[in-house]
């Protein structure tokens, strides 16, 4: 009758408790084939770990001695573990189940069999030649052959059960070489899942209270009468199983042997080694006549209560009302979700507007001071002009009064030559009057002689007098030329570059820090170089210089622009200093800025120069002209042409050249590192200049240390030309098909850590954001490095965000490509960590709560290269196997090739208070000094951190390089590959120990003169001045 119901409700859920009905206060023999039923009820309704448990409870404490109930048993619970692919357990247990199963079905074919034991036979075939191949696919049971057993199936099928049987066919289309795995996943396929079980707690809980009893109430063997149980086994249609070979008699067993040798000649099996199975006895059970009443009235009740429901349509209603509530709550808690979601994402565009309000505000303000600027400079400049016009009137005036003078001086001057003229003919007239009786005729020609001569002298006198109007005239006419220049363009007396004379003028600015708008930093820059570096602009490469002029008496930058193309001339501007101190304010300048050298850090007129005016010049066209502009963003590498697709936006990347092989790239609004090696760098990039300022400033160092004796004399300015380094892409499209192959990454890992799909999702990911990170806690990214090396074959991405809350920082790295992993298989590695503030102070002596933002992305940079991931690029031995993990960062260990220990003298206390400095490194490469001092009330060690440039202290390849090659490393490359040791251990740390501000517990830099800073950059504190200055000091003491 429960056969019955089974095939007319194989979808009833209440099937699973009657079956736990009808495994109760039964013989064993039924409560076997009742725990059967339940586990594939259990198996169907998808509650595979309770299907399990049940079949594993039967195979304990029921061991029958009914070969069919024991074959059933253990394939019920084959089947589970082949669904839960554990296909080891598998195999054991069918296993088991064959060589118990086989002996007892080939001696009863002699007599006679029914086709459903041999079914049976033949599903462990199935299972045992399915597990089998399988385990072979993983590498595990090379040598056997589970072909064999499709073969003898094959044979059993079309012999015992005919050719048109179900599994007859599955074993043909095997051994003809079909698809096996379809054929077998047709034949056994999971069940359609019976109907949906409202209360599985419910079910879960009678289950294990039926164990329970079952465990409870009975022995774990059971022992039973063998004519009870024969009675039993006949009435079902089973025959008893039979002791195996191990027990019987040796006669009988030899008879055995050899009538299963005679089978082995038709049908090859698989090679089993039969073992003893227990001996099992049973309890006494109850006749069957009473069995049969007890399973009838429970069936009746279990049909009453059936009938029961359906009378009732208001439990159904009710039942499905529940359903559709339930349904509305989950929705409206979605829509609640997704509202908070909305709300957040409001909240976060409303601080951004706010914020950009007052950005626009300052800048309106900004602009308001600028327009005011420019009007005064207008006004004094239309003043200067009335006054010039007015000065110019004035000495037309002065030279029209002169003219009129020196006309009335020549009109004097002549009427005093007439008159003279005049008295000289009356003396003549009155001397010939006198000698007239005596000597005619020689009066004549004396008189002729006189006048000759008086003639003669006053032609000469009106021949000087008027070259001496000629000469006065040709001034006059200057001076009407002086006057009639248009006084609308500025008069250039000289214009004389600062860099070929001998003085300095030093230009003061005031900056806004971006990032801080609070704080301001007055600058004072020295005009001693000329700074030029290279770009390309619009194909053409382009040299750049900028220096400084007096023209006027007035400072002014002087641009030039020039390209080395034929017919081309050379572009030149001059900027007053006024404007340059109004534009500053208005550039950003964050996205050019290194991690080592930040704002508050730039001291010389050469990095204000590299990092401040020249990543801002371009030229454009005007009315078919080219001119040198100023733009508010900085000049790209890449063209503008180019476009990135990132999810669903399209962006213009802009790439923007930062330190050592560091590039900053936005994609619209979002800020990317790329970091590059040396090989990689190669392939993308011509690098022009080498730094000069700065390696002359370290040679210059060694010279001091090295002629101490001269050591008395000056360091003279530096009027010379310095190359700064300038990178020049070499193929447009080959670079830009690399950044979208690298977004594309990014893409792909954000959508399986944060499971974001949009551009405006991933832009509250990276733009600083409170965010909840894959361990669940609350943290803002603070930067997105992805690292490039190996010619650019590998990449890594790396994310670190700043976890206030938990006082950390969260890092996670994550490669882009696969290397191996377990089990011959392939995976990416992936890593996560926090990284705690105390350690952070530890690493780098810096308490982070005193630090500006500045200084927190430049621990960031320091922090991503102080982990690494674990991975294997070959096939994972046995030992390996332990050494995989899924989180597989590993910590690399800061160097520390020099240090400086001091014992300061404390006020308070009569000890002495230890003062260190470290030169600190990561895998041979240095990053900054350490310095730290101790702090007596909370037994710590804190300080401040001095920054570097790893390319400014580095050898040449000429110095590195030695006669002949070695082929062991003899010393750290962190000491014979740069200069910085050397220059640290012979004055070096003196050096800084002076040029820092040292209290009882902390030690800073007061820079600007009013702005305390825990880090800055090791060259403004150690240079030649200050080293010289140090020498001098101790030489004199």
């Amino acid at each position: 009758m429960f056969a019955q119901m089974f095939e007319e409700y194989p979808e009833s859920p209440d099937l699973i408790i009657l079956t736990i009905s009808l495994s109760q206060d039964v013989p064993p023999f039924y409560c076997v084939q009742s725990l059967n039923n339940l586990t594939v009820l259990l198996f169907q309704a998808h509650m595979i770990d309770l299907a399990k448990k049940v079949a594993k409870f039967n195979l304990k404490y029921f061991e029958q001695d009914i070969p069919q109930l024991h074959m059933i048993s253990h394939l019920n619970l084959s089947r589970i573990y082949y669904y839960l692919q554990d296909f080891k357990k598998c195999l054991s247990i069918t296993e088991k189940a064959l060589v118990n199963y086989e002996p007892y079905i080939f001696k009863e074919i002699k007599n006679s069999c029914r086709p459903k034991d041999i079914v049976l036979l033949l599903n462990g075939y199935i299972f045992y030649a399915k597990t089998v191949q399988n385990l072979q696919v993983l590498g595990f049971c090379q040598d056997l052959d589970f072909q064999q057993f499709f073969i003898n199936g094959a044979k059993l099928g079309r012999k015992y059960l005919g050719p048109q049987h179900q599994i007859t066919k599955l074993f043909l289309f095997s051994e003809r070489g079909s698809n096996l795995k379809k054929s077998f996943n047709n034949y056994i396929p999971m069940k359609k899942p019976i109907g949906k079980i409202l209360n599985t707690s419910k079910v879960c809980f009678q289950v294990h209270q039926l164990l329970k009893t079952l465990k409870s109430g009975q022995t774990p063997l059971f022992k039973n009468p063998r004519f009870i149980e024969r009675s039993i086994s006949e009435a079902q249609g089973f025959k008893p199983f039979k002791r195996p070979d191990s027990v019987k008699p040796q006669s009988q067993r030899h008879d055995l042997n050899q009538s299963q040798k005679i089978q082995q000649t038709n049908i090859h099996k698989g090679s089993f080694r039969i073992q003893s199975p227990k001996l099992i006895q049973s309890q006494p059970v109850q006749p069957q006549n009473d069995i049969e009443q007890i399973i009838q009235r429970k069936i009746d009740t279990f049909m009453k209560s059936q009938s029961q429901k359906k009378q009732e349509p208001k439990i159904v209603e009710l039942e499905k009302k529940i359903d559709e509530l339930t349904k509305e709550n989950k929705r409206i808690q979605n829509q609640r979700k997704e509202r908070e979601v909305e709300i957040e994402e409001l909240k976060d565009k409303i601080t951004q507007l706010s914020a950009e309000a007052l950005k626009i505000k300052f800048r309106l303000q900004e602009q308001e001071t600028a327009q005011e600027r420019m009007k005064l400079l207008q006004q004094q400049q239309q003043q200067q002009q009335i006054i010039q016009q007015q000065q110019q009137q004035q000495q037309q005036q002065q030279q029209q009064q002169q003219q009129q003078q020196q006309q009335q001086q020549q009109q004097q001057q002549q009427q005093q030559q007439q008159q003279q003229q005049q008295q000289q003919l009356q003396n003549s007239q009155i001397s010939t009057q006198q000698h007239q009786s005596s000597d005619f005729q020689p009066g004549i020609m004396q008189e002729r002689m006189s006048f000759g001569v008086a003639s003669n002298q006053s032609q000469k006198i009106q021949n000087l007098q008027i070259k001496k109007q000629e000469r006065q005239s040709t001034i006059d006419i200057h001076n009407l030329i002086n006057g009639l220049v248009d006084t609308d363009e500025p008069k250039i007396n000289s214009i004389s570059m600062i860099n070929d004379t001998d003085f300095t003028i030093d230009l003061n600015l005031t900056i806004l820090d971006q990032m801080d708008q609070s704080k301001q930093y007055s600058i004072n820059l020295t005009t001693d170089q000329t700074i030029v570096k290279k770009a390309l602009i619009e194909n053409v490469l382009y040299e750049i210089s900028c220096g400084v002029v007096q023209k006027n008496k007035e400072l002014s930058i002087k641009i030039s622009i020039n390209s080395k193309q034929q017919h081309s001339t050379a572009k030149v501007e001059y900027v007053e200093l006024s404007i340059i101190k109004d534009l500053i304010q208005f550039i950003d300048y964050k996205n050019v800025l290194p991690y080592t050298q930040q704002l508050k850090c730039i001291t010389t007129f050469k990095q204000f120069i590299q990092y401040l005016i020249i990543p801002f010049i371009s030229i454009k066209e005007e009315e078919g002209e080219q001119k040198i502009s100023i733009y508010a963003q900085p000049q790209s590498l890449l063209n503008d042409g180019d476009k990135i697709q990132l999810c669903d936006e399209q962006c213009i990347p802009q790439l923007y050249p930062l330190e050592d092989g560091i590039f900053r790239l936005i994609l619209n609004t979002i800020a990317l590192d790329l970091q590059f090696d040396q090989s990689s760098l190669d392939q993308f990039f011509d690098v022009y200049g080498q730094d000069d300022y700065e390696r002359e400033e370290v040679q210059e160092m060694i010279r001091i240390q090295e002629n101490l004796e001269k050591s008395n004399d000056t360091v003279k300015p530096k009027h010379k030309v310095y190359n700064i380094r300038s990178y020049i892409v070499k193929n447009q499209q080959k670079l830009t098909q690399f950044i979208q192959k690298l977004v594309n990454d990014l893409e792909e890992l954000l959508y399986r850590i944060f499971n974001v799909q949009k551009f405006q999702q991933i832009n509250k990911i990276l733009s600083g954001t409170q965010i909840t990170m894959p361990n669940k806690s609350q943290a803002k990214v603070q930067m997105c490095l992805i690292k490039i090396w190996d010619k650019n074959t590998f990449q890594r991405i790396i994310f670190i965000a700043d976890n206030s809350r938990e006082q950390c920082f969260e890092l996670f790295l994550s490669n882009t490509y696969e290397t191996y992993g377990p089990r011959q298989s392939k995976v990416k590695a992936m890593g996560h960590t926090q990284i705690q503030y105390d350690n952070v102070c530890q690493k780098l002596g810096l308490n982070v709560s005193n630090l500006d933002q500045a200084d927190s992305l430049l621990i960031c940079n320091i922090l991503c290269n102080c982990y690494t991931l674990l991975t294997f690029t070959k096939e994972l031995d046995a030992d390996d196997q332990e050494r995989f993990k899924e989180n597989a960062i590993l910590s690399v260990d800061l160097s520390c090739e020099c240090n400086c220990r001091m014992f300061l003298n404390n006020q308070h206390s009569m000890y002495k208070i230890p003062f260190t400095m470290s030169y600190l490194g990561i895998q041979d490469k240095p990053i900054g000094i350490r310095v730290q001092i101790y702090d007596v009330h909370t037994n710590t060690e804190q300080g401040m951190f001095l920054s570097i440039s790893k390319e400014t202290w580095d050898k040449l390849e000429i110095q590195v390089k030695g006669k002949h090659s070695r082929k062991y490393t003899l010393q750290n490359k962190m000491s014979s590959e740069y200069h910085l040791p050397q220059i640290l251990q012979n004055g070096g740390f003196h050096v800084i120990k002076e040029k820092l501000t040292v209290e009882e517990n902390k030690t800073y830099r007061i820079l600007h003169g009013k702005h305390i800073s825990f880090v800055d950059r090791l060259e403004n504190v150690l240079n030649s001045y200050s080293l010289l200055e140090y020498l001098n000091k101790k030489l004199q003491s």
